[in-house]
């Protein structure tokens, strides 16, 4: 289910950036992407049932979202 991966995910998350004292670690970068592509997926797929056609097609730093590159960028 959805809302079980993404709380794996969060917890892994959470749990990296406590184990390595930074939110910056690349563990805890490479989860945190894996997490926003997780979400924006079920929001792409359920977007017109959630009232927001246009969603974003890009991350936080204007990078296509696209699940066959890599997560983690320097």
């Amino acid at each position: 289910m959805i809302l079980d991966l993404v709380e794996s995910l969060r917890k892994q998350m959470v749990q990296s950036a406590v184990l390595h004292h930074s939110l910056t670690h690349p563990d805890v970068l490479r989860l945190s992407q894996q997490l926003d592509q997780v979400i924006l997926s079920f929001q792409k797929e359920h977007a017109p049932h959630l009232g927001g056609e246009h969603l974003p097609s890009t991350d936080m730093a204007g990078a296509p979202f696209d699940t066959h590159r890599p997560t983690h960028r320097v």
